[in-house]
């Protein structure tokens, strides 16, 4: 995938666009998409993750806003859609145009949690949705939408981890930064790979040293920080 795919969606009532999409079916799976919303309306336009994806009639959905609002939800059948987690603002969530900003998804069995830049929002039970592809998508209907896509990482789940997996409140840590050690240029960009921050904000985190690089991140993503930091030089643990 280039650095950044930049899209353009002319709004259209009740039409969701597939901007790119898997060949590959999914049934567990941890998956981050990294994702700038430029412009569009404040009402309807938004993109994000529709997953396992079996048919146009089935599929969970992942958004974002340009109101600086997300939602996880589903739909089960043409036209009818659930909320698993009604539309709501986050924290987390980097609401000025143009901020790029990361959807977490991870799905195990009926478990579906969902973070935003790292940091947990919603985790939900849904038996209806059990594999498909993965689809980057977008959807306005009152203004043209432009976003980019800055980057989509994907990691199966092995077979049987949902069975065996903890319970959701212990699912999600945070990595603390230790020691910088030596090459600190590379530890700044080791941290703004994983987690959407300023140049002068990571570099003061680094200072600050022992820090929270992230809170409330899926196990597994805080995992590949720890373990990509620890390739630069640098300590850094779970917790």
């Amino acid at each position: 995938m280039p650095p950044e795919i930049v899209a353009s969606l002319q709004p259209a009532k009740g039409v969701i666009a597939y901007v790119l999409r898997t060949h590959a079916v999914y049934d567990d799976f941890d998956c981050v998409l990294r994702l700038r919303l430029i412009d569009g309306d404040q009402t309807t336009s938004r993109a994000g993750l529709l997953f396992r994806h079996e048919d146009d009639q089935t599929f969970g959905m992942a958004w974002i806003s340009t109101a600086g609002t997300w939602y996880l939800g589903m739909v089960g059948a043409p036209d009818v859609a659930r909320a698993l987690a009604g539309w709501s603002h986050h924290d987390a969530l980097r609401r000025a145009p143009g901020e790029l900003n990361e959807i977490g998804l991870r799905c195990e069995g009926t478990r579906i949690s969902m973070s935003i830049n790292g940091v947990h929002a919603a985790t939900a039970r849904e038996p209806g949705l059990r594999h498909g592809t993965l689809t980057v998508a977008a959807r306005t209907e009152e203004r043209a939408l432009t976003f980019a896509i800055a980057g989509l990482e994907i990691h199966a789940v092995p077979a049987g981890a949902s069975e065996t997996s903890p319970e959701p409140s212990r699912e999600f840590c945070e990595v603390v930064l230790q020691e910088a050690g030596p090459n600190k240029i590379q530890v700044i960009k080791v941290v703004r790979d994983h987690v959407p921050m300023g140049l002068k904000e990571c570099k003061d985190l680094i200072e600050a040293a022992p820090a929270i690089v992230i809170r409330d991140a899926p196990r597994a993503k805080a995992e590949r920080l720890r373990d990509d930091l620890a390739r630069v030089g640098a300590v850094a643990l779970l917790r």
